[in-house]
């Protein structure tokens, strides 16, 4: 994986910038995490681009599990989801 880069156009400032939000977004859900991007004092040594990777999905999960914890089945969670599917459409073209 270290060799993997992804399908963008963000230089490295931006890519490390983004990460961090994702990482500071995770920490105000309550899953807070190292500060181990590269340069940063406990640099784990894997790249910006797994950190990422790794960020978006473990934002993506705290959020489900929150909506389903705390809407339930009902009309909430289904608001959450066309929310969500919404969103995906609008990013996506």
């Amino acid at each position: 994986m270290k060799q993997w880069t992804p399908n963008s156009s963000w230089t490295l400032d931006e890519w490390m910038r983004e990460t961090r939000a994702l990482r500071e977004a995770l920490t105000i859900l309550g899953a807070p995490l190292a500060r181990c991007l590269p340069g940063e004092p406990l640099d784990c040594g894997r790249s910006v681009w797994e950190h990422y990777a790794t960020y978006a999905g473990m934002l993506k999960g705290v959020a489900h599990i929150k909506a389903e914890c705390n809407l339930g089945d009902g009309p909430g969670m289904d608001l959450a989801e066309r929310a969500y599917t919404d969103q995906l459409a609008a990013h996506r073209h």
